[in-house]
């Protein structure tokens, strides 16, 4: 049975991915930016669990069936979008230009994460699904304890990798500090954080306290796709923690089953669709609109919406059509 409060916390995460691909504010950017991919992974660690009897193989192939054939579906809707953009928008010869470009962008981004746009915004699937497979290598390691340590000890390497522009291929420096989130997700659940009784005002009044100290970290940080700097880590941490009792305050409340409580969950349990698509539409929406000559204020307040009911509409033909290529 899926847990509505964590499917609300989705719904809300995709939103905020929205806003920050969208024209907005480099304040409501970053702000953005620092704290809803880890969020991401701490609800992603929150359900991690190993299966009686399952080996490590097939773990990974039944992540790999879930995150990376997704990634690679994605990843060739993406490409031809690109190329279609290229034909409508740009002067005749510019196809061929914009295919090495893509290429390019790919073969730099494979070595080295800072160049992850490569991965085409999409770059999120890897990085969970290498996360999931070191993580169950570090299952094997029984206490709790000693688990923390390790993981500690890996975001510290990440962010002395970020430190130093030291960049490892395949979003591997990434995987050093984002485990970390995945590993306080799964001790979230072990140690019953989940179920703590927190008033309404607390969880409200943290998010606002929350606000306040990412746009104060902001001015200190550089943000950079997934990079995060070390002092985002508690404000990250609190940020999911107060959201989460947010939503289980809202999914328990008589406003429940009203209807935009049940889009957000819809956003939520069909997050991977909207997240693998959504910046294809954005390229159409965004040139459309250029071609118009609206404003960048205008064109964020029909790209998000229109974008988000588009990848809404393509749920069901994918899931009827090609349910494995969309994770189910």
């Amino acid at each position: 049975m899926r847990e509505k409060a964590y499917d609300l916390m989705r719904g809300l995460g995709i939103i905020l991915l929205l806003l920050g691909h969208a024209h907005i504010p480099m304040w409501l950017f970053t702000t953005i930016g620092l704290f809803f991919i880890p969020m991401f992974f701490m609800i992603s660690g929150n359900f991690f669990r190993v299966k009686q009897g399952e080996g490590f193989a097939a773990y990974v192939g039944h992540k790999a069936r879930r995150l990376m054939v997704p990634y690679l579906f994605f990843l060739v809707v993406s490409i031809i979008f690109h190329l279609l953009q290229a034909v409508l928008w740009h002067e005749p010869g510019t196809l061929a230009t914009e295919t090495g470009s893509i290429l390019h962008r790919f073969a730099i981004g494979v070595t080295g994460d800072r160049a992850s746009l490569c991965f085409l915004t999409i770059w999120f699937l890897v990085s969970l699904f290498e996360v999931s497979v070191l993580y169950r290598l570090m299952a094997r390691i029984r206490s709790l304890r000693w688990r923390t340590v390790v993981s500690v000890a890996l975001l510290v390497v990440g962010y002395l990798l970020q430190a130093t522009h030291i960049t490892l291929p395949f979003l591997l420096s990434s995987m050093c500090t984002l485990q970390f989130y995945f590993h306080l997700g799964y001790v979230f659940r072990q140690k019953g954080l989940d179920r703590q009784e927190v008033p309404l005002w607390v969880s409200a009044t943290c998010l606002v306290i929350i606000f306040v100290g990412f746009n104060q970290a902001n001015s200190l940080n550089e943000y950079c796709s997934n990079i995060f700097a070390p002092t985002s880590v508690p404000l990250a941490v609190i940020a999911t923690w107060s959201i989460y009792h947010l939503m289980r305050h809202l999914a328990c409340s008589r406003y429940a089953e009203t209807g935009v409580v049940r889009l957000l969950n819809f956003i939520g349990v069909e997050s991977l669709v909207v997240y693998g698509l959504h910046r294809n539409f954005y390229f159409i929406v965004d040139g459309v609109c250029r071609q118009l000559g609206l404003s960048e204020g205008f064109t964020t307040c029909i790209m998000v919406p229109l974008t988000l009911a588009i990848c809404l509409a393509l749920v069901g033909p994918l899931t009827r059509w090609v349910p494995r290529l969309i994770g189910k």
